[in-house]
């Protein structure tokens, strides 16, 4: 989920008896349910319990201290509070991270490793996570992947042993009239 679908979440858009969240109108226009982890529903639930004693439907699920919902900029300023407590070093935006968004392209990457170990077909397997991630191209979810290579060479591995063979090699013999 992006930070601006988590802070602008109403009420409304919470299941939490079904373990459902409903992302409207994202980034692209579109609308797409989540599911939630069953330990992230218990504290989701306890999280209501205590912050909601009186509510409307239509009000935010994350809200402000003034009733309206967060700012996403003041959610990416407790993630570095949080980095510096934790003693890790943010070198800022385009400088190194870490960055609060490289939560979600880790999920995708953690997404599709598991897919593969489980052995889906990564055909399958990427318009689902695409879906999943809100993307409105698979190409967008392609553009999350790029580093996998080189963070994750077991994947590498299972695409190369699963699919290597779709492409054969071809032994290369140089022209000499060049």
């Amino acid at each position: 989920m992006r930070v601006s679908e988590a802070v602008t979440l109403r009420i409304r858009d919470v299941d939490l008896k079904k373990g459902l969240v409903l992302i409207k109108d994202s980034k692209n226009h579109k609308d797409r349910t989540l599911p939630i982890p069953d330990d992230l529903v218990h504290r989701l639930d306890k999280y209501f319990q205590a912050m909601h004693k009186i509510y409307h439907d239509d009000d935010y699920f994350f809200k402000s201290q003034c009733g309206g919902h967060y700012d996403k900029t003041t959610i990416y300023h407790r993630f570095r509070d949080i980095l510096f407590k934790c003693g890790i070093s943010h070198g800022g935006r385009d400088k190194g991270g870490p960055r609060l968004h490289d939560l979600r392209h880790t999920f995708c990457v953690h997404s599709l490793r598991q897919f593969l170990k489980n052995g889906v077909d990564y055909r399958a397997a990427l318009p689902i996570l695409s879906k999943y991630m809100g993307h409105s191209t698979i190409s967008a979810t392609g553009k999350y992947l790029r580093l996998t290579a080189d963070a994750f060479p077991e994947i590498t591995y299972l695409l190369e042993s699963m699919y290597g063979c779709i492409i054969p090699e071809l032994e290369v013999v140089p022209d000499e009239t060049y």
